[in-house]
């Protein structure tokens, strides 16, 4: 089982890394239906990562015995998909400012 979460908290992070890379080649000005448009487009990306990411977090925490243990391991799965997010939406905004 643990092999499953593995591959689930790598494939959120790869959704990640993929979103990021598309992001950064596109312009982000560019006027274009709505997925094309990069930062919608990101953020589907991220979607998709944070549900791997959280099922993998469901998996590893079917072994959990405690409640709130169990919990604190989706929520750390769920941290850094958190942050990325945020991250790219404090980049969406600067570069619209410019």
């Amino acid at each position: 089982m643990t092999w499953v979460w593995v591959a689930s908290v790598v494939m959120g992070q790869s959704v990640y890394i993929a979103g990021m890379l598309d992001y950064h080649r596109r312009n982000p000005t560019d006027r274009v239906p709505f997925l094309h448009r990069p930062e919608r487009r990101l953020r589907a990306f991220f979607v998709v990562g944070i549900g791997f990411t959280v099922f993998g977090g469901l998996i590893l925490a079917h072994g959990v015995e405690n409640g709130w243990l169990r919990a604190l391991t989706v929520f750390a799965c769920f941290v850094p998909s958190l942050l990325a997010q945020v991250g790219v939406n404090l980049r969406v905004a600067t570069l619209r400012r410019r």
